[in-house]
């Protein structure tokens, strides 16, 4: 009887864990990645976004469809892993925010899961479309279409100008000036604009949108950030820093 050529071989191993491992369902608690990771090269190599519907498990092979479902409230989203992790007690699978918020997790933190594969892929499932908010007349024009917006000078690291009135959104912190540049960048391909970086004396480097005429103004627009790019942050007095 003649031999299956070797890559023959591995495809059939290959279905036949996905298979074994259909039939199998784990429970445990899923987390979602912190806005730094944003960006950066996951466990198979691929680029972090947290806007992609992707994921973190220990064993599942890159490429694995998971469905997730939230055993409180039924909710349930398709995922698939390319990267490793948690490693936390108890947890069981990593999501990015974009999925975390079709569980209505962002808020806990973590939640307690039914974790399921469904099939196999090379492409990510796509998210479903967000609802885009009205931009309040308050808020500069050039701010006020997140998701459409063009940026002039494309991943131009820029400092904060000295002298500005009126508010910022602080949307990051660090202690190392090239990951603050890294998450610059990240964001400008996501089509933000209006981006610096301000440098203290004490080694931070704050990631700051600028600059809008009133709080107010700060604040609508970072519930478009919120509801567009899952991006947390708050108001500063730029007179003041």
């Amino acid at each position: 009887m003649s031999k299956l050529p070797p890559f023959f071989v591995l495809w059939i191993a290959f279905f036949s864990f996905l298979l074994s491992a259909e039939a199998q369902v784990e429970t445990g608690y899923a987390v979602f990645y912190a806005d730094y990771l944003e960006g950066q090269k996951t466990a198979s190599g691929e680029i972090f976004s947290n806007r992609q519907l992707t994921c973190a498990h220990k064993t599942h092979p890159f490429g694995t469809l998971l469905k997730i479902t939230r055993l409180d409230n039924y909710k349930s989203v398709t995922v698939r892993v390319n990267d490793r992790g948690p490693y936390g007690e108890g947890l069981i699978v990593d999501l990015t925010k974009a999925a975390a918020d079709q569980l209505g997790m962002l808020s806990q933190g973590k939640a307690y899961v039914q974790v399921e594969v469904v099939g196999f892929s090379n492409t990510n499932p796509v998210p479903p479309s967000l609802q885009t908010a009205k931009s309040p007349s308050a808020i500069p024009s050039e701010y006020s279409n997140i998701s459409k917006s063009k940026v002039k000078d494309p991943y131009l690291i820029r400092e904060l100008p000295a002298g500005l009135s009126g508010y910022g959104l602080q949307v990051g912190s660090y202690t190392n000036r090239a990951n603050a540049e890294r998450q610059l960048i990240a964001l400008q391909k996501q089509g933000l604009n209006k981006l610096y970086i301000k440098s203290f004396p004490d080694g931070r480097y704050k990631l700051v949108v600028a600059n809008f005429p009133s709080r107010d103004a700060a604040l609508q627009y970072l519930q478009l950030l919120k509801q567009s790019h899952f991006i947390e942050g708050f108001p500063v007095n730029l007179s003041k820093w």
